[in-house]
């Protein structure tokens, strides 16, 4: 069964779901509001999360563990989608009219 590569409208919080019977299997909980979207790297072993507090943030799928907070926008910005590109390499985060682009590798904490 192939996952989707992405999900939208999640309240606060990533839910890790176990793919076999639907049941939540862990909980991120580092946003401080609304998560609106979530996508997975193209190898699976990175989440990315746009929420509304602001923030994307990136997530190490195997050790459920948040590996970075990326820029976060202007004021008033709500990250309501997050994509990977092919390679995994950029990641695009869409908010309003405005799509800011992070060189996964190279941008973080900056």
């Amino acid at each position: 069964m192939k996952l989707p590569q992405s999900f939208n409208f999640v309240p606060l919080l990533v839910v890790v779901l176990l793919v076999q019977d639907s049941r939540a299997e862990d909980t991120l909980r580092e946003h401080t509001d609304w998560v609106l979207s979530v996508a997975f790297s193209p190898d699976g072993t990175t989440l990315a999360s746009g929420a509304a507090d602001g923030t994307v943030k990136l997530w190490d799928v195997e050790k459920r563990k948040e590996i970075d907070t990326l820029k976060k926008g202007d004021w008033g910005f709500i990250y309501s989608s997050v994509a990977f590109s092919p390679d995994g390499r950029l990641l695009a985060a869409g908010a309003g009219d405005t799509v800011k682009l992070w060189n996964v590798f190279e941008d973080l904490s900056r």
